[in-house]
């Protein structure tokens, strides 16, 4: 799904008539004497070919809307799916008959709406491998101390740098250090000057080699932070909404919005799969060809292209493949689906580990399935391209023989996720994986697959119903009891067969040698 979309005429009506019966409270932006200004409005009236628009009272004394017939002006709201932006002129004015109320500010209806998907709004972390430097600047000097006497630095009067923390469409947050300066004739560490409510401008280049962006905030809380250097500044981005320019700068927003929270979802995502933080500058993948470094691997384990292993952590995982075997003893378990509670409990390095040890015997044939579409990562744990996979053979548009790829281990094959950008619950919902088992019967003697948190998504629970057994990775420590139990009993809600729990991530408190003699 897009972030930004456009409805057109026929749902334009509906959305406003919908905010009007709701009284749903509305951001107008306008520009007043070249500076961007914003107020509180309500959608009171639909007619024909206008729309009637009230400023809501306020405890305090009202700022009078600046305005005249045939300016734009923008118009905010919120709405089911996410925020609705459109822009208009006005045609005219409706007096009040209390005059400490205000009139009625008629616009002309609006012949589309930009709708904001609401993802858009929630705040992103800057990403920790990025520096985002920000200028601020206040739109005017009477929040400035007139006892302050700049030293000669860098920055201009009135200006100041900052760091980006996060951001979203409609909001960010910056941190900003005390800087050196002169105050009654001494010398010393002064606070910046903001307050609350302040209009201010800022700007700063989201992404290395991109154009820089530049729009105008109002301030809305201000906060020390803990090591008492500098101040955190909550702020709210205006003004995007009564311009195209503004629009423009609005999708940039939404775009770099999204930029961000893929790159944060690759790294949790390398966390969950390597264990830790890629290094910076270092990538996922180790030196040597082929390998792909899991810690639970790079410690304990083998790459994906050799075989070597340590006592310690190799019996664990053999003794998780003789269990899987002897449960063919009591009832025939050829597919398993590996899953966990929530992210972040190791179930990619499990499913990865557990298939590079079946796969040892020379006499089983084992085939390695990436259900996970949320995140997936079996591409670069066995270094294959995703272009192709798992998505592309539910949808029809490749055979079998086409989305399996072969790994360096000589018995282990490979179905990636696919480079799919769609809802996977649609997809999941109309995968048939029973009969698809029964098409790989004669090449694989057992199918793993690989899926997404079953308390977080329910693409788990989709899956789990069609298989023959279903393996819940917990990692030790942390997982809590009642989130495992969550889990579990979305399992049975499906009809899943449970076959076991891997406590994943074990810290022994004395050597792991004499538990065995406890």
């Amino acid at each position: 799904m897009n972030e930004v979309f456009t409805l057109q005429r026929d749902w334009v009506e509906e959305i406003l008539r919908t905010t009007i019966e709701k009284k749903v409270p509305a951001i107008m932006s306008y520009l007043s004497n070249g500076k961007g200004r914003i107020a509180k409005v309500l959608l009171t009236n639909l007619g024909v070919n206008s729309l009637n628009v009230k400023g809501t009272r306020s405890k305090k004394q009202p700022h009078p809307i600046s305005l005249k017939v045939s300016q734009t002006v923008g118009i905010s709201f919120k709405h089911s799916f996410g925020k609705c932006v459109f822009d208009t002129t006005v045609v005219g004015f409706e007096p009040s008959s209390e005059p400490t109320h205000g009139g009625t500010i008629i616009l002309a209806v609006p012949d589309w709406i930009k709708a904001v998907h609401r993802r858009s709004k929630f705040r992103v972390d800057v990403p920790k491998s990025f520096k985002v430097n920000v200028v601020l600047w206040h739109r005017g000097g009477r929040f400035r101390k007139k006892s302050v006497i700049w030293a000669p630095v860098r920055e201009p009067r009135d200006y100041f740098q900052g760091r980006l923390v996060n951001i979203s469409a409609d909001g960010a947050q910056i941190v900003v250090p005390y800087y050196e300066g002169v105050i009654q004739g001494h010398f010393g560490i002064q606070k910046p000057v903001f307050k609350k409510g302040q209009f201010i401008g800022l700007r700063f280049t989201p992404m290395p080699y991109q154009t820089s962006l530049m729009f105008n905030a109002r301030i809305r809380k201000i906060l020390q932070t803990s090591d008492n250097k500098s101040i955190s500044i909550d702020m709210q981005i205006i003004g995007l909404d009564s311009t195209p320019q503004g629009r423009q700068v609005l999708s940039r927003l939404v775009e770099t919005v999204k930029q961000y929270y893929q790159i944060n979802q690759s790294n949790a995502k390398q966390q969950d799969v390597l264990g830790e933080p890629a290094p910076r500058g270092k990538p996922a993948i180790s030196a040597e060809k082929g390998a792909f470094r899991i810690p639970e691997v790079s410690r304990k384990m083998s790459t994906a292209s050799k075989y070597r292993t340590r006592w310690n952590i190799s019996g664990e995982y053999e003794r998780l493949k003789n269990n899987i075997l002897s449960l063919n003893s009591e009832r025939a378990v050829k597919t398993i689906m590996v899953t966990s509670s929530v992210s972040k409990e190791g179930c990619s390095t499990v499913v990865s580990n557990l298939a590079m040890t079946l796969a040892k015997n020379s006499s089983l044939n084992v085939l390695l399935i990436d259900g996970n579409f949320r995140h997936p990562t079996l591409h670069l744990a066995f270094r294959v391209e995703n272009k192709t996979g798992l998505s592309d053979l539910i949808l029809g548009n490749v055979d079998i023989s086409e989305a399996i790829k072969k790994t360096n281990l000589p018995n282990l094959s490979v179905i990636t996720s696919g480079d799919f950008r769609g809802n996977p619950i649609e997809v999941l919902e109309s995968i048939n994986l029973k009969g698809l088992t029964v098409r790989l019967e004669g090449q694989f003697d057992y199918i793993i697959l690989d899926s997404a948190p079953i308390n977080t998504y329910a693409d788990a629970s989709i899956l789990a119903s069609q298989v023959d057994g279903v393996i819940l990775v917990v990692h030790a420590g942390r997982t809590r009891w009642e989130v495992v139990q969550n889990a579990k009993r979305q399992l049975e809600m499906v009809h899943a067969s449970i076959s076991g729990v891997v406590l994943n991530r074990k810290k022994y408190v004395i050597p792991k040698f004499l538990y065995k003699r406890l």
